[in-house]
């Protein structure tokens, strides 16, 4: 049993331990376990205040691109800028801004993570070159799913293509980035 609590309690200033005491109270809980479940919660919002992603995602920056986790910049470094370089796809985009808005009215704004054009497919109005979006997804939130309804229902011709992170595990961006020299 950890006792780091007790010893925390001893500190805490008069008038917040007679509100943490009230408090166990209504929640039935020990005011031990109460003060654990305050510091967890701080805890908690401190690493997510800090940069932490809910999700666990690690931020990479490549190619002088921040990439909001590692599959993304993988997916980004194994499959797009391979396509690119040699004139697969053309005019990729990072994080392009996509805004919904109904009758006039702006929505909210659906951030993707790449948007490019395919000249091997067809467009929309049979011109050689589609424009193409992909999303790297190791979570689908419900806001994400809605947003993604929203942009294909607002954009004609728009379809998110999604990307599974996992497909990028087993893969390593170490053993194809340089090293930092110390």
């Amino acid at each position: 049993m950890n006792t780091e609590p007790v010893v925390l309690f001893a500190r805490i200033d008069p008038a917040i331990k007679e509100e943490l005491i009230t408090s166990a109270k209504t929640e039935r809980r020990s005011v031990n376990r109460q003060l654990e479940v305050i510091l967890q919660k701080h805890l908690r919002l401190n690493r997510l205040r800090r940069g932490w992603h809910k999700y666990g995602a690690k931020k990479v920056t490549l190619d002088g691109h921040k990439f909001d986790s590692q599959a993304e910049a993988k997916h980004y470094l194994f499959n797009l800028k391979p396509k690119l370089d040699a004139g697969i796809i053309r005019n990729l985009e990072i994080h392009p801004r996509i805004n919904i808005e109904i009758n006039g009215k702006k929505i909210c704004t659906y951030i993707a993570d790449f948007r490019y054009i395919d000249p091997s497919q067809i467009g929309l109005e049979g011109q050689q070159g589609a424009t193409v979006v992909e999303d790297v997804k190791g979570f689908k939130t419900d806001v994400y799913k809605l947003k993604k309804k929203l942009v294909e229902a607002c954009h004609k011709g728009t379809v998110i293509r999604e990307i599974s992170g996992a497909e990028y595990r087993s893969m390593k961006l170490s053993d194809v980035l340089p090293t930092k020299p110390e």
